[in-house]
């Protein structure tokens, strides 16, 4: 697990001093820790073994189309390449955005559900629900708002998606057309060769054909980077924010409680809540 394992120390406030640092740092640190560990090594698997497919698609059919047309190969090699590339220019950006953006922001309206139903009562006594409501509502604005956007340009790339492999019907035919025509090839190698073409295609252009759903994983495991990169940043400044050297409490029995210049900071260290207090605190006798 790596740095993983730390995140449950609980030594020392350990455990509430990353907790503060995860509040500058990163958003939502238990929903990355479940669910995009989850998504993770689920979608991990899938596209290993859609890879894997795709590699035993290209040596089953490769040969057939290169013994038909080397001129078909040597397109069908281009338009992927260029399809790929087309593809990661258009909508890389905006959907790997999109959809980091999607995922923060339902760990955020989910959040504020829980935080809710944690602390009804509270909410209930200071009559804090039209508050919590605005919360709430906001967060779930949020998340209706990134969907219309990453709806919008999925809506685009479908469209694309479309175009782009509906030519695989056509294409064959076109340049073997005068090859049918002066007698070289029979139709039924020419149907032959649009079906190994559209094998190879689709193996060719997988990452156009599932490119948003590699968008999602691909957002799933940048937050996840980021994630871990906080689990050592935190580390880092815990050390820096409590060296070993630390003030400490001295107690001593007595009949009294007593406090002399006592200041109590915040445990980052960076706002004092009280400072000097010095008072005594008498056992009562009889009543």
């Amino acid at each position: 697990m790596g740095p993983f394992n730390s995140l449950i120390t609980l030594d020392a406030g350990r455990h509430f001093r990353k907790y503060l640092t995860f509040s500058t740092h990163i958003d939502n640190p238990e929903q990355r820790l479940t669910e995009d560990i989850n998504s993770f090594t689920s979608r991990s698997i899938y596209f290993l073994l859609i890879f894997i497919e795709t590699a035993l698609q290209i040596v089953a059919f490769s040969g057939v189309l290169w013994l038909i047309s080397h001129t078909l190969v040597w397109f069908l090699l281009l338009y992927a390449i260029a399809g790929t590339i087309l593809t990661t220019i258009l909508f890389c950006r905006p959907l790997v955005g999109l959809n980091f953006f999607q995922l923060r922001n339902e760990a955020d309206f989910r959040y504020s559900l829980i935080r809710v139903r944690e602390n009804a009562e509270s909410v209930a006594f200071y009559r804090g629900e039209e508050r919590e409501l605005r919360y709430s509502l906001g967060r779930f604005d949020d998340v209706i708002a990134n969907s219309r956007r990453l709806i919008n340009w999925q809506f685009f790339l479908n469209i694309f998606q479309f175009a782009y492999t509906s030519s695989t019907l056509i294409n064959p035919g076109i340049i073997l057309v005068p090859r049918v025509m002066s007698g070289e090839l029979e139709i039924g190698v020419v149907v032959q060769a649009t079906g190994a073409f559209a094998k190879v295609f689709g193996a060719l252009n997988v990452v156009v054909s599932k490119f948003d759903q590699l968008s999602y994983f691909t957002a799933g495991v940048g937050r996840l980077d980021r994630f871990a990169r906080s689990l050592k940043l935190s580390d880092q400044e815990t050390e820096e924010q409590l060296p070993d050297k630390s003030p400490q409490i001295l107690t001593t029995p007595s009949a009294l409680i007593a406090f002399e210049e006592v200041t109590v900071q915040t445990p980052d260290g960076k706002r004092v809540l009280v400072k000097d207090l010095s008072c005594e605190l008498v056992r009562a006798t009889g009543c």
